[in-house]
Formats: C-alpha cells, sequence, structure tokens
C-alpha cells in the first residue's frame, strides 16, 4: 500500500518545484529556475488568502457520467445510485 511517506510519493507542488531545481542544474539555469519557483509559490499564496475559508465553502455535486440517473460515493464508499 502506498503511503504518503512512500518512495517517490510527494504533492504535486512539491514535485514540480523539485524537477525545476533538478533541471536548474542539469541545464546551469539554477537562478532561473529558483526565480520561477519562488513566482510559483508567491501565486499559490496568493491564491490560497483569497479562497473561501472553510465554512464559506459551497457543497458541490460533480454530474459527469452523462447517465440518465446521476450516482454518487462517499467519502470511502462504493458508488451508489441516486
Amino acid at each position: 500500500a502506498r503511503t504518503g511517506t512512500s518512495r517517490g510519493i510527494m504533492p504535486p507542488l512539491d514535485a514540480l518545484y523539485t524537477d525545476l531545481e533538478n533541471l536548474g542544474r542539469i541545464f546551469g539555469v539554477e537562478e532561473r529556475a529558483q526565480k520561477l519557483i519562488t513566482q510559483y509559490k508567491a501565486t499559490v499564496a496568493d491564491v490560497h488568502a483569497k479562497a473561501p475559508k472553510d465554512a464559506d465553502r459551497p457543497s458541490v455535486f460533480l454530474y459527469d457520467s452523462g447517465q440518465d440517473q446521476p450516482f454518487t460515493s462517499g467519502r470511502y464508499a462504493a458508488p451508489e445510485q441516486i
């Protein structure tokens, strides 16, 4: 079973930053890579600051199956037709 500490598993943005650092090192453009990382982190922080807080978040239902009747599943449950 994979866990958050399994080898090769990291949050997507951390993976992006790591890839940029590695690419910067490989191609000799470390400063350019660090500048991109700093800009991306600032953008993410700005979005988080503007995002609604938990109490203000709307409830949503994503319907994307195209079937006559939608179905859903709970956080840890199998799909259920409604």
